[in-house]
């Protein structure tokens, strides 16, 4: 008998709450061990229950989520995945989310009562799955090799060799590439580009949260633009 992961899933709305975890209760490698309606309680059934993975709604009354990550982080090692609607408020705080460690985040089916969220079912599997695996130390290893190499050897990647860095990314890309990204040199002297599975109106917010925290210029990219020595997502 295999171990199930264990998730622990919070959400201000009860409709929510039970849609999440019927999806998740239907897979049959995972199984919710508890739910929350705030981020006070999420933070008291993390420390009693000690879940896996965390499912964290991003707009919350009280304490919201990235208000709930921060408390989180300093003693729960499960992954967090957010869960947002497409708001300039939430696509904010996501992307503040993932700076602060959050694993990855979905979006929330639009709608006021989200029955729609089937829609997203197989997003949510698969990404509780790979939070799960993300304690797999050696992919992040590699991910540090290449982040040193660049960094000690910013001359062997120039023009002379490349003519543009290309990096693509699918689950659990955009912590890694913030990661990434703002451990670029800033004289690495050619244009990189970010190809990233994420939902329109999160790009944005996510390259200008990048180009805060980078040595580079990052900015989201527009059809037809001419490449510069500057990142584009």
């Amino acid at each position: 008998m295999f171990e199930k992961i264990r998730v622990l899933v919070v959400d201000d709305s009860a409709f929510m709450r039970k849609m999440i975890s019927d999806i998740i209760n239907s897979q049959k490698d995972m199984q919710v061990i508890s739910t929350a309606k705030d981020g006070m309680e999420a933070i008291e059934k993390a420390r009693q229950l000690n879940p896996d993975v965390i499912t964290l709604d991003v707009e919350m009354p009280k304490i919201n989520g990235l208000e709930a990550l921060i408390e989180l982080k300093k003693f729960s090692n499960a992954q967090i995945i957010m869960l947002s609607s497409l708001t300039s408020e939430g696509s904010n705080i996501t992307i503040e989310a993932l700076r602060l460690g959050a694993f990855d985040f979905i979006q929330k089916p639009s709608g006021s009562i989200s029955l729609d969220i089937n829609k997203v079912k197989d997003d949510i599997a698969e990404k509780i799955r790979y939070a799960y695996s993300y304690k797999n130390k050696s992919k992040i290893n590699r991910i540090k090799e290449t982040i040193n190499i660049i960094n000690h050897k910013p001359n062997t990647i120039n023009r002379g060799q490349y003519n543009v860095l290309l990096l693509g990314a699918s689950t659990g890309g955009p912590k890694v590439l913030f990661d990434l990204i703002t451990k670029l040199p800033k004289d690495i002297n050619i244009p990189v580009l970010v190809v990233q599975h994420m939902p329109v109106g999160f790009t944005k917010a996510f390259a200008e949260r990048m180009n805060k925290a980078s040595n580079l210029e990052v900015i989201e990219a527009v059809d037809k633009q001419k490449l510069k020595k500057i990142l584009f997502i």
